[in-house]
């Protein structure tokens, strides 16, 4: 229902104002959506007094609109004028009162004017104005402010908004701890030690001490449950065999929890299916073996902060990180600021986020460096890497970010480092996805083993061909080794040609078992000494998959030769 605004004036003294106010709120787009106007010169004849009727449009309009001139008008047998009475009727009833006062001397106003006039003042702020355009512009203003206030409308963006409606008790008390430890750790602000949650939130910009309403971006950042205030709020994390969007997906994982959470599952999920290698350590000159990803794990958090941040949370859809054979696609929901373009991210550029609070809690957290130079550092340090450019594409729906992985020629030209081991991540990489570097005793292959089942690696015959020939993903191997029997960890490893267990093939059959690739044989009791390893009927898909692959592969080697 329309909220009712009844506009009280001396209206001899006000006839243009009232008619042209009128007119302003019925006929605008926005005011004439959400208001009706009560004029008492519009209303037909009535077999009633004019006070009674008056009186009663007051007690049944919603907003209460004064203009006070010099006139003070009629005066009844008590000497009090009609737009006294409605204004004292409305501050009885408590309706929402707009007071604009027309400038002039004092002189010119009728003692009874000005009394009236120092009475409104003292109980609401009101506004004065020398011309019928500036009071338009004001009370155009005045409604909007009402409107925007009780989230009819809202301007501001979503994470500074309350439509929400976030409680305290709504809030987790250790996700607030977490972040204030992260906070504490990155250094860029500092937190009093007992810091309380409202004056965190009042730093970020996330509560209003005045009316006690916290906004939208507290259930983003801390809510025990988002998913109850938006089931859409999730992140999708796919990977694909091949280069084309096709099933069966060896990886689907869907991600809910607090954008931190997010942002760091997501993460995890990218850093443990892509390549990972290492080389043979060099005594003499360092105690670590040189390691290497296939991507450099800042442009990649970089990329998903980014899209969780300036995605837009009033659509339905998510954010999605897909990893292909050749790419990765980040896409969110959410477009590009009026007037920019995808040129105009590869250059120094201001802030723009369209999530200013969540845009400042991570750059707190330690999540983002410097604002407005996530976009430059991606393609800066992703360059450096030796990757092609990174390729943004916006639309008038979604951005989709492109990060383009590693050339078969670039990975093996990285083994002239020396004898290739086990796969594993850079040592000291601080991701939740970060893979440790194998010992020497762990890397007796002398072959590249790479470390992603995405890559379209064929699998072949187990054990790895060396001088040149098939690089393999470790996850491939495993898979192929339980394809015929069930196998356990150590049958596994010496399939593998190990003589024992190693670390990277614990962390592969997990990630296996997390794919429902391969399943236990004792689920009921995962530490069992007679646990094996069987494949799933999604893992034999994947399989036959990899296997045609694999043939038409082999079958254009042999035509090109």
């Amino acid at each position: 229902m329309n909220q009712r605004i009844f506009i009280s004036s001396v209206q001899r003294e006000f006839a243009k104002e009232r008619r042209a106010l009128a007119e302003m709120i019925r006929k605008d787009m926005l005011l004439g959506t959400f208001f009706d106007v009560f004029l008492f010169e519009e209303m037909a004849a009535q077999n009633r007094s004019a006070k009674s009727v008056y009186l009663d449009e007051v007690r049944n309009s919603d907003i209460y609109l004064g203009l006070f001139g010099c006139e003070y008008g009629f005066e009844d047998a008590e000497g009090v004028s009609p737009t006294e009475r409605e204004y004292d009727l409305a501050t009885e009833c408590g309706k929402y009162r707009l007071a604009f006062v027309k400038r002039t001397a004092a002189h010119n106003r009728m003692p009874k004017e000005r009394t009236l006039i120092a009475k409104v003042e003292r109980e609401v702020t009101r506004k004065s104005f020398s011309s019928l355009a500036m009071l338009k512009k004001m009370v155009y203003e005045a409604l909007f402010r009402y409107l925007q206030d009780r989230d009819v409308v809202n301007v501001r963006p979503f994470d500074g908004s309350y439509s929400l409606g976030v409680k305290l008790e709504d809030l987790d008390p250790e996700r607030i701890a977490d972040f204030v430890r992260m906070v504490r750790v990155a250094g860029k602000v500092t937190f009093a030690p007992g810091i309380s949650t409202t004056e965190i939130l009042s730093r970020l910009g996330a509560f209003d001490a005045g009316t006690g309403k916290i906004a939208n971006a507290a259930a983003l950042l801390f809510a025990k449950n988002p998913a109850l205030f938006r089931p859409s709020w999730e992140l999708k994390c796919l990977q694909l065999w091949g280069t084309t969007f096709e099933k069966p997906f060896p990886s689907y994982h869907i991600y809910h929890g607090t954008v931190f959470e997010q942002i760091d599952q997501a993460l995890d999920f990218v850093m443990s299916r892509v390549d990972h290698w290492v080389g043979a350590r060099d005594a003499a000159k360092s105690a670590q073996a040189p390691a290497r990803s296939e991507f450099p794990i800042e442009a990649v958090r970089e990329a998903i902060v980014n899209a969780v941040c300036h995605r837009d949370y009033t659509d339905e859809g998510s954010v999605q990180v897909m990893l292909f054979r050749d790419r990765l696609e980040v896409l969110n929901p959410g477009t590009l600021p009026r007037g920019w373009t995808a040129a105009n991210l590869l250059q120094t550029h201001d802030s723009k986020p369209h999530n200013g609070i969540l845009a400042t809690a991570m750059q707190w957290a330690g999540y983002v460096e410097k604002s407005g130079y996530g976009t430059e550092d991606i393609v800066r340090k992703c360059k450096a890497w030796g990757l092609r450019e990174p390729e943004y594409h916006p639309s008038s729906v979604d951005f989709r970010l492109v990060l383009w992985r590693q050339e078969v020629k670039e990975l093996r030209d990285f083994t002239q480092v020396g004898e290739v081991g086990e796969v594993g991540s850079p040592k000291g990489v601080e991701s939740s996805g970060a893979r440790g570097v194998e010992s020497d005793a762990e890397k007796p292959i002398k072959s590249m083993v790479c470390d992603s089942s995405s890559r379209l690696y064929p699998p072949g015959a187990m054990g790895v061909e060396s001088g040149g020939g098939v690089v393999r993903s470790l996850r491939d191997m495993i898979l192929l080794s339980v394809m015929q029997q069930p196998k356990s960890r150590a049958e596994i490893a010496r399939s593998l040609g190990k003589p024992r267990i190693f670390g990277n093939l614990v962390r592969r059959i997990t990630t296996l078992l997390d794919d429902d690739l391969i399943e236990l044989t004792v689920p009921d009791k995962p530490n069992s000494r007679l646990q094996k390893y069987r494949i799933t009927k999604k893992g034999r898909q994947v399989a036959k998959l990899l296997a045609e692959n694999h043939a038409a592969a082999s079958s254009s080697k042999k035509g090109g030769s």
